[in-house]
């Protein structure tokens, strides 16, 4: 296990968002890696995953604009990855669509929010029992997260821990041992993003409605939940650091010498 934090990004970000980073520019930004630190895969072009997931001391898996029920072919592929890392017990972030497919790998079911969307930021409440897990120990009860999603985690792989809720979505995190770790919310999102997301669905000048692309599958819920203003989020931020701190903190125990500091 000795090779970087890897961000695997599940798609990009179409121009008309108007944003100069992609997925995982936002992670290294928001996360402050180091150069040399991290290494990113594309999902959607052939990424050539590690044979062994634990050749890598942690693992990414951002957002996306496409749906987990779609199951493109790259897909199928990232989730077979994910059971590999899972069965090694090798440290894993899932954010947004990243927490959806490893829910899905692990035997969860995600599908349309029945409440339709969630978008901009909204009040995330953790359950007691996320005080037990190390990423997430000394947290705030709540605190604003910024979240942009239509399809949900509606039942949690067998084994899984639910450690937080939305009004919207009961399930904004989830914990599978110590090592993997998912967030329906996006700790990678900084208010210039979060707005750039919202106003595709919302007018945030003068309040007025943004006219939808009209869904075309039927059963698609079509509400929202809007959370604007837009705020400040450090308490998700928080969460990635500590994510990729303990994550390259094994990469470096890779390279003490045996009896180094006994």
């Amino acid at each position: 296990m000795t090779g970087p934090l890897t961000i695997i990004q599940a798609g990009n970000i179409p121009r008309r968002y108007g944003l100069a980073d992609g997925f995982a520019d936002m992670f290294v930004k928001r996360a402050a890696l180091e150069p040399g630190s991290y290494a990113v895969l594309d999902a959607c072009r052939s990424p050539g995953y590690p044979k062994d997931p634990r050749e890598r001391c942690g693992y990414i898996v951002t957002g996306s604009l496409s749906m987990v029920t779609s199951r493109p072919m790259w897909s199928l592929k990232l989730t077979d990855f994910l059971v590999k890392c899972a069965d090694r017990e090798v440290p894993l972030l899932g954010v947004c669509y990243g927490h959806q497919i490893v829910a899905r790998a692990l035997g969860g079911r995600v599908d349309w929010n029945p409440l339709g969307l969630e978008m901009g930021t909204h009040e995330v409440t953790l359950l007691p029992e996320a005080d037990n897990h190390h990423l997430l120990r000394g947290l705030p009860a709540s605190f604003p997260a910024n979240l942009s999603h239509s399809q949900s985690v509606l039942d949690p792989p067998k084994g899984a821990r639910v450690l937080a809720r939305s009004g919207h979505d009961p399930c904004q995190i989830m914990s599978f041992g110590d090592r993997v770790l998912t967030v329906q919310f996006h700790p990678e999102f900084d208010r210039w993003t979060m707005n750039a997301f919202a106003r595709l669905h919302y007018s945030l000048r003068d309040g007025s409605p943004v006219p939808r692309p009209r869904r075309k599958a039927p059963g698609i819920p079509s509400g929202l939940s809007l959370g604007l203003p837009v705020r400040k989020t450090p308490v998700p931020v928080l969460i990635l650091r500590r994510f990729a701190d303990y994550s390259l903190r094994r990469l470096q125990s890779a390279f003490v010498p045996a009896g180094f500091g006994a």
